[in-house]
């Protein structure tokens, strides 16, 4: 019996196919936590992260560049101490389809979209009682920081937000 293996591409999204790129906005929707004008964000990102299993994609990353209202909202919300402009990128979009779940399959997405910041400062959220992407991030240098606060996306749930600064404080993005 032949088993598919498993691997893990970075791409710019301007280096992605158009199929790949509607494959991507596909899987993180079947995830359930992104609004509207996904397709876009896509196009804007510094990079997408995918893990295929043979052909199929099955799991999703992205290193965002977030908008600015977005970005000061999610910080204020929080209440942190972190101004939101030393974080120009947020870690985000990070799904992996259920039958592919276990075997550390996230990791190596989410270290090659932080790979791919080059040093610079990174946010990321993620509902409180997903200790699984908690212990992802913290594994991956993110800390907690600030308090949880009621999701606008899921009723009744709680985010929480998680940073990582950069070596040295850099805090401006790489050129693209």
């Amino acid at each position: 019996m032949d088993i598919p293996m498993y691997s893990v591409i970075s791409k710019r999204p301007s280096d992605c196919s158009d199929r790949e790129l509607q494959q991507f906005v596909k899987l993180v929707m079947a995830g359930g936590e992104v609004a509207k004008g996904l397709p876009g964000r896509v196009q804007k990102a510094v990079s997408l992260v995918m893990l295929l299993n043979g052909d199929a994609l099955v799991g999703t990353a992205g290193l965002k560049r977030p908008e600015t209202g977005y970005q000061s909202k999610v910080f204020r919300r929080a209440q942190t101490d972190k101004a939101p402009g030393k974080f120009p990128f947020e870690l985000g979009w990070v799904y992996i389809a259920p039958d592919h779940r276990g075997g550390k399959r996230a990791k190596p997405l989410i270290k090659a979209a932080v790979d791919s910041s080059e040093g610079v400062s990174v946010f990321a959220t993620a509902r409180q009682n997903n200790e699984a992407m908690h212990h992802l991030l913290t594994n991956a240098g993110f800390v907690l920081s600030g308090m949880p606060y009621a999701s606008q996306q899921n009723a009744g749930q709680k985010i929480v937000l998680f940073v990582k600064d950069a070596p040295g404080g850099k805090a401006a993005g790489p050129a693209v």
